[in-house]
């Protein structure tokens, strides 16, 4: 699966952008992709939730050490394993 989606969130307000083009300048202007809006819709939720579970599960690296860590191991966990 290859999620492309961005969720922009202003107080109680939420909007939803899910395409299947890149950000970039030239791929939203130029380029014939899908782009869907959504604004204060009930789709939001899956996709924050989707967002949270990766962000969870992503690799932070220590630029001094080079260890690397999920985002639920502490500072002192990975300097054990390091």
């Amino acid at each position: 699966m290859h999620d492309k989606f961005l969720t922009i969130r202003q107080g109680s307000e939420s909007t939803l952008h899910t395409a299947s083009h890149n950000l970039p300048y030239q791929a939203r202007r130029h380029h014939e992709d899908n782009l869907l809006s959504l604004r204060n819709h009930l789709l939001s939720t899956p996709f924050q939730r989707r967002f949270d579970s990766h962000h969870r599960e992503s690799l932070r690296r220590d630029p001094q050490t080079g260890v690397a860590a999920t985002s639920d191991e502490t500072d002192d966990e990975v300097a054990d394993r390091g």
